[in-house]
């Protein structure tokens, strides 16, 4: 029987958080992966970006729905 993986969907958010810094994460359909703070809105993208990039070239794998 072939094991069936569900798509990711992995995602960068950047958000403001009151002391004048910017939070981003990376997720997984709610489930986080990576998460930091910036300085500027711009820096929390590009932090965000490079670490999506380091868990997709980690060679990110689903669980499998049903074996």
């Amino acid at each position: 029987m072939v094991a069936m993986y569900r798509q990711p969907n992995l995602e960068v958010t950047v958000t403001p958080h009151p002391l004048l810094f910017w939070e981003w994460q990376v997720q997984d359909d709610g489930d986080l992966f990576n998460s930091g703070f910036s300085s500027t809105r711009w820096k929390a993208r590009y932090d965000g970006n490079a670490a999506l990039f380091e868990v997709l070239a980690g060679g990110f794998y689903s669980e499998p729905l049903f074996d």
